[in-house]
Protein backbone atom coordinates (compact mmCIF):
# COMPACT_ATOMS: atom_id res chain seq x y z
CA UNK A 1 0.00 0.00 0.00
CA UNK A 2 1.35 3.57 -0.96
CA UNK A 3 -0.37 5.55 1.68
CA UNK A 4 -3.86 5.19 3.80
CA UNK A 5 -6.25 8.15 3.28
CA UNK A 6 -8.50 9.85 5.81
CA UNK A 7 -11.56 11.70 6.22
CA UNK A 8 -12.08 13.40 9.23
CA UNK A 9 -15.50 14.88 10.27
CA UNK A 10 -17.31 11.64 11.63
CA UNK A 11 -13.91 9.59 10.90
CA UNK A 12 -11.59 10.96 12.77
CA UNK A 13 -12.84 13.76 14.81
CA UNK A 14 -16.25 13.05 16.50
CA UNK A 15 -18.19 15.95 18.40
CA UNK A 16 -17.74 13.60 22.26
CA UNK A 17 -15.26 15.57 24.16
CA UNK A 18 -11.72 14.53 24.09
CA UNK A 19 -7.79 15.65 24.74
CA UNK A 20 -7.71 17.68 21.26
CA UNK A 21 -10.25 20.30 20.37
CA UNK A 22 -10.61 20.77 16.88
CA UNK A 23 -12.86 24.14 16.04
CA UNK A 24 -14.62 24.63 12.72
CA UNK A 25 -17.51 26.19 11.28
CA UNK A 26 -19.87 24.14 12.92
CA UNK A 27 -18.45 23.93 16.23
CA UNK A 28 -15.52 22.11 18.14
CA UNK A 29 -15.24 18.48 17.40
CA UNK A 30 -12.44 16.66 18.81
CA UNK A 31 -10.03 13.70 18.17
CA UNK A 32 -8.68 11.16 21.34
CA UNK A 33 -5.05 10.85 22.73
CA UNK A 34 -5.27 7.43 21.49
CA UNK A 35 -6.23 8.01 17.78
CA UNK A 36 -3.48 10.44 17.67
CA UNK A 37 -0.66 7.81 19.03
CA UNK A 38 -2.47 4.67 16.64
CA UNK A 39 -1.88 7.42 13.96
CA UNK A 40 1.96 8.19 14.90
CA UNK A 41 2.31 4.85 14.82
CA UNK A 42 0.79 3.73 11.39
CA UNK A 43 2.42 7.37 10.06
CA UNK A 44 6.52 5.66 10.77
CA UNK A 45 4.94 2.52 8.44
CA UNK A 46 3.43 4.46 5.38
CA UNK A 47 2.40 7.84 4.32
CA UNK A 48 -0.84 9.63 5.97
CA UNK A 49 -2.90 11.60 3.83
CA UNK A 50 -6.01 13.95 4.66
CA UNK A 51 -9.02 13.90 2.71
CA UNK A 52 -11.62 16.05 3.66
CA UNK A 53 -14.52 18.86 2.65
CA UNK A 54 -12.60 21.66 4.98
CA UNK A 55 -10.05 24.24 3.75
CA UNK A 56 -6.67 24.59 4.54
CA UNK A 57 -7.18 26.78 7.78
CA UNK A 58 -9.84 24.76 8.98
CA UNK A 59 -7.42 21.95 8.95
CA UNK A 60 -4.55 23.23 10.38
CA UNK A 61 -6.34 23.36 13.45
CA UNK A 62 -6.24 19.49 13.96
CA UNK A 63 -2.12 19.43 12.67
CA UNK A 64 -1.07 22.30 14.39
CA UNK A 65 -1.66 19.62 17.68
CA UNK A 66 0.11 17.02 16.06
CA UNK A 67 3.47 17.88 15.31
CA UNK A 68 4.68 14.15 15.73
CA UNK A 69 2.31 12.92 12.79
CA UNK A 70 4.14 13.92 9.18
CA UNK A 71 1.24 13.88 6.91
CA UNK A 72 2.30 13.60 3.72
CA UNK A 73 -0.61 15.48 1.61
CA UNK A 74 -3.81 17.14 1.72
CA UNK A 75 -7.05 16.71 -0.49
CA UNK A 76 -8.90 19.72 0.84
CA UNK A 77 -12.42 21.37 0.09
CA UNK A 78 -13.78 18.02 -1.42
CA UNK A 79 -10.82 17.23 -3.66
CA UNK A 80 -11.19 20.20 -4.82
CA UNK A 81 -6.99 20.48 -4.22
CA UNK A 82 -4.54 18.50 -3.60
CA UNK A 83 -1.41 19.10 -2.62
CA UNK A 84 1.61 17.68 -0.25
CA UNK A 85 1.65 21.14 1.63
CA UNK A 86 -1.23 21.82 3.98
CA UNK A 87 -1.40 26.17 3.70
CA UNK A 88 -1.38 27.86 0.43
CA UNK A 89 1.89 29.96 -0.05
CA UNK A 90 4.05 26.87 1.26
CA UNK A 91 6.23 25.07 -1.04
CA UNK A 92 3.85 22.89 -3.12
CA UNK A 93 4.95 19.65 -5.03
CA UNK A 94 1.47 18.52 -6.21
CA UNK A 95 -0.39 20.74 -8.51
CA UNK A 96 -3.90 22.09 -7.72
CA UNK A 97 -6.94 20.12 -8.91
CA UNK A 98 -7.26 22.72 -11.77
CA UNK A 99 -10.89 25.19 -11.17
CA UNK A 100 -9.91 28.02 -13.32
CA UNK A 101 -9.96 31.63 -11.93
CA UNK A 102 -13.59 31.56 -10.04
CA UNK A 103 -12.78 34.28 -7.87
CA UNK A 104 -14.98 36.92 -9.78
CA UNK A 105 -17.51 34.66 -10.32
CA UNK A 106 -17.72 33.95 -6.36
CA UNK A 107 -18.11 37.13 -5.57
CA UNK A 108 -20.97 37.61 -8.16
CA UNK A 109 -23.10 35.36 -6.59
CA UNK A 110 -22.31 36.38 -2.92
CA UNK A 111 -23.47 39.96 -3.31
CA UNK A 112 -26.59 38.56 -4.65
CA UNK A 113 -27.72 37.02 -1.77
CA UNK A 114 -26.55 39.26 0.99
CA UNK A 115 -28.29 37.87 3.59
CA UNK A 116 -26.32 34.25 3.51
CA UNK A 117 -23.02 34.90 5.38
CA UNK A 118 -20.16 34.24 3.63
CA UNK A 119 -17.76 31.81 4.75
CA UNK A 120 -13.91 32.61 4.58
CA UNK A 121 -10.52 31.03 3.25
CA UNK A 122 -12.27 28.07 0.83
CA UNK A 123 -9.73 28.53 -1.99
CA UNK A 124 -11.71 27.26 -4.82
CA UNK A 125 -15.29 26.88 -3.55
CA UNK A 126 -17.66 29.59 -2.20
CA UNK A 127 -19.11 28.45 0.87
CA UNK A 128 -22.40 29.99 2.89
CA UNK A 129 -23.98 29.79 6.63
CA UNK A 130 -27.38 29.03 5.39
CA UNK A 131 -29.82 31.08 7.89
CA UNK A 132 -32.12 29.07 9.84
CA UNK A 133 -34.81 30.86 8.46
CA UNK A 134 -34.22 29.57 4.73
CA UNK A 135 -36.96 27.13 4.47
CA UNK A 136 -34.95 25.74 1.00
CA UNK A 137 -31.56 26.45 0.41
CA UNK A 138 -30.82 24.61 -2.84
CA UNK A 139 -33.84 26.50 -4.46
CA UNK A 140 -33.09 29.84 -3.45
CA UNK A 141 -29.43 29.12 -4.39
CA UNK A 142 -30.52 27.75 -7.69
CA UNK A 143 -32.74 30.89 -8.31
CA UNK A 144 -29.15 33.32 -8.25
CA UNK A 145 -28.10 34.40 -11.67
CA UNK A 146 -24.96 32.24 -13.06
CA UNK A 147 -25.59 29.16 -10.53
CA UNK A 148 -27.21 26.62 -12.91
CA UNK A 149 -24.66 25.83 -14.52
CA UNK A 150 -22.53 24.78 -11.14
CA UNK A 151 -22.77 22.57 -7.98
CA UNK A 152 -24.08 22.25 -5.17
CA UNK A 153 -23.18 20.51 -2.35
CA UNK A 154 -25.39 20.91 1.31
CA UNK A 155 -24.17 20.12 4.46
CA UNK A 156 -26.28 20.82 7.41
CA UNK A 157 -26.48 24.44 8.22
CA UNK A 158 -24.44 25.57 5.54
CA UNK A 159 -24.37 25.58 1.62
CA UNK A 160 -21.47 24.92 -1.09
CA UNK A 161 -20.96 25.93 -4.62
CA UNK A 162 -18.26 24.05 -6.61
CA UNK A 163 -17.34 24.47 -10.19
CA UNK A 164 -17.72 21.20 -11.06
CA UNK A 165 -18.70 17.55 -9.16
CA UNK A 166 -16.88 16.93 -5.66
CA UNK A 167 -14.58 14.25 -5.87
CA UNK A 168 -12.04 13.70 -3.24
CA UNK A 169 -10.55 10.60 -5.41
CA UNK A 170 -9.90 12.92 -8.28
CA UNK A 171 -7.83 14.50 -5.97
CA UNK A 172 -5.93 11.70 -4.78
CA UNK A 173 -5.54 10.47 -7.63
CA UNK A 174 -3.75 13.64 -8.69
CA UNK A 175 -1.34 12.99 -5.49
CA UNK A 176 -0.39 9.37 -7.47
CA UNK A 177 -0.73 7.57 -4.57
CA UNK A 178 -3.08 4.23 -5.05
CA UNK A 179 -3.04 1.52 -3.93
CA UNK A 180 -4.22 2.80 -0.96
CA UNK A 181 -6.18 2.15 2.24
CA UNK A 182 -8.83 4.33 3.17
CA UNK A 183 -11.25 5.37 6.00
CA UNK A 184 -14.44 7.44 5.85
CA UNK A 185 -18.07 7.44 6.97
CA UNK A 186 -20.43 9.65 4.39
CA UNK A 187 -21.75 10.34 1.36
CA UNK A 188 -18.39 12.07 -0.10
CA UNK A 189 -16.61 9.16 0.58
CA UNK A 190 -17.97 6.88 -1.53
CA UNK A 191 -16.08 7.69 -4.04
CA UNK A 192 -12.93 6.93 -2.64
CA UNK A 193 -13.69 3.92 -0.31
CA UNK A 194 -14.97 2.09 -3.31
CA UNK A 195 -11.59 2.90 -5.17
CA UNK A 196 -9.81 1.53 -1.90
CA UNK A 197 -8.19 -1.66 -2.01
CA UNK A 198 -9.02 -1.74 1.90
CA UNK A 199 -11.34 0.46 2.83
CA UNK A 200 -12.94 0.27 6.48
CA UNK A 201 -16.06 2.77 8.50
CA UNK A 202 -17.57 2.54 11.37
CA UNK A 203 -21.04 2.18 13.23
CA UNK A 204 -22.48 5.51 12.65
CA UNK A 205 -21.10 5.91 8.95
CA UNK A 206 -24.11 7.04 6.53
CA UNK A 207 -25.97 4.23 5.39
CA UNK A 208 -25.03 4.05 1.72
CA UNK A 209 -21.39 3.60 2.96
CA UNK A 210 -22.09 0.86 5.64
CA UNK A 211 -24.06 -0.76 2.80
CA UNK A 212 -21.23 -1.00 0.28
CA UNK A 213 -18.34 -1.91 2.88
CA UNK A 214 -20.53 -4.23 4.13
CA UNK A 215 -20.91 -5.72 -0.08
CA UNK A 216 -17.18 -5.44 -0.68
CA UNK A 217 -16.45 -7.48 2.90
CA UNK A 218 -14.44 -4.70 3.75
CA UNK A 219 -14.04 -3.45 7.47
CA UNK A 220 -16.61 -2.13 9.58
CA UNK A 221 -16.52 -1.14 13.44
CA UNK A 222 -18.79 -2.26 15.53
CA UNK A 223 -18.72 0.81 17.34
CA UNK A 224 -18.82 4.30 16.66
CA UNK A 225 -17.07 7.82 17.83
CA UNK A 226 -13.86 7.79 19.09
CA UNK A 227 -14.16 3.76 20.14
CA UNK A 228 -15.04 3.19 16.03
CA UNK A 229 -12.01 5.47 15.19
CA UNK A 230 -10.03 3.59 17.24
CA UNK A 231 -10.62 0.13 16.13
CA UNK A 232 -10.52 1.21 12.30
CA UNK A 233 -6.74 2.33 13.02
CA UNK A 234 -6.45 -1.05 15.11
CA UNK A 235 -7.50 -2.88 12.05
CA UNK A 236 -5.32 -0.88 10.04
CA UNK A 237 -2.11 -1.69 12.18
CA UNK A 238 -2.95 -5.18 11.62
CA UNK A 239 -2.91 -4.93 7.94
CA UNK A 240 0.39 -2.92 7.77
CA UNK A 241 2.06 -6.17 9.88
CA UNK A 242 0.10 -8.78 7.87
CA UNK A 243 1.87 -10.87 4.98
CA UNK A 244 -0.98 -9.75 2.65
CA UNK A 245 1.15 -6.31 2.68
Amino acid sequence: MNALILDLDGTLLHREEEEIAVPGFSGISYMAGQTAALLARISRKIPVIIATGRNARSVAGLTDQLSDIPFSAFVLENGLIARNCLLPGEREDAPDHDTGNMEKIWDGIAKKIPDWHRLSDYEKCLAFRVPQTEKDPQARMRQVPGVSSLHLYPEPGKMFVYPHPASKLAGVRALSYEPFIVLGDESNDLDILNAGNYAGTLASANPAVLDMIRKKGHFCSAYSSHRGTAEMLEWVGELLQSEKL
